[in-house]
């Protein structure tokens, strides 16, 4: 007759994913960017500078800024930056594949990627971690769209990166509250008392405003120069990662981050076969796990 006795061993687990930095460099302290022109209706406020590599801009007054207005050669430098950024941005791999309206999620800090249109009826999370370092990257293939009143809130307590890649146009809807730099490969459209914190950068043709206030992403205090560092050529990108150990003798299989908890299964190698299961957060994930494991012995 044989008997088996069981063994269970907590193993507790850390994963941390990297996370980039993107900056937009010498175009940071804007609050509107174009190619070809910006025009505005009635009283919109921007906290910033604004700026056109032509020499169009309308609606100024009874629109207002606070720093400087660039034309032309003046705006080459923050342009070349915002372009870059764009560019980063798109670079990006490892994005969780999003579909359909972004109104009622709440997502981590990650990318994100909508491979054709996205768009935003009501509201959506951000729902950071309290670390300075949070960042959201959104890459859409085609245009951006808000339905009239909805918004982008950020939770977690800190403010973060929030940058929205778009491949066509970016339209946001009337009395929108909006959180995020719109890096648009063709125009910007801001409607009617539309709101955004964050900048607007229509890098192929116009920005639209009307009766609109844009102030730039607040940015924790604590955030080390490392990943807030900028140039007056262009956008710059870290990458920052924290080595995790696992057994010499395990192979683990990690699923990208998201807003909800993902599986990550380990199978550890040994006399006898164990199945480890865990779930993990977008960012990090500490779990522990039961091994069981069988040994044998001979009675009579």
């Amino acid at each position: 007759m044989r008997g088996f006795s069981f063994l269970t061993v907590a193993v507790p687990l850390s994963f941390t994913f990297a996370q980039a930095t993107i900056s937009l460099g010498a175009a940071s302290t804007f609050g509107a960017l174009s190619r070809t022109s910006i025009t505005n209706i009635g009283p919109t406020d921007i906290v910033g500078d604004i700026g056109t590599i032509a020499a169009f801009i309308t609606g100024f007054p009874p629109g207002t800024y606070t720093g400087s207005r660039y034309l032309v050669s003046q705006a080459l430098d923050a342009f070349a930056a915002a372009e870059a950024a764009y560019e980063a941005v798109a670079a990006l791999t490892g994005a969780i594949t999003l579909s359909g309206n972004l109104g009622g999620r709440v997502l981590s800090p990650g990318v994100y990627n909508f491979p054709s249109s996205a768009q935003l009826t009501g509201v959506l999370v951000l729902a950071g971690t309290g670390n300075c370092n949070d960042a959201w990257y959104f890459q859409v293939g085609s245009t951006l769209t808000t339905g009239v009143g909805s918004s982008v809130v950020i939770t977690g307590g800190a403010s973060g990166n929030v940058f929205w890649k778009v491949g066509a146009s970016a339209n946001v809807g009337i009395g929108s509250d909006f959180i995020g730099n719109i890096l648009a490969q063709v125009s910007v459209t801001l409607n009617a008392e539309a709101s955004i914190e964050g900048g607007v950068f229509a890098l192929g043709a116009s920005t639209t405003l009307n009766n609109n206030f844009i102030q730039p992403m607040a940015i924790c205090a604590s955030v080390s120069s490392s990943t807030q560092s900028s140039t007056s050529s262009g956008a710059t990108s870290s990458m920052s990662s924290s080595p995790s150990s696992s057994p010499s003798s395990s192979s683990t299989s990690l699923a990208a981050p998201s807003s909800s908890s993902s599986p990550i299964s380990t199978t550890t190698s040994s006399s006898s076969s164990s199945t480890l299961s865990v779930a993990t957060s977008s960012t990090s994930s500490q779990g522990s796990s039961q091994i069981a494991s069988t040994s044998s012995s001979t009675s009579s």
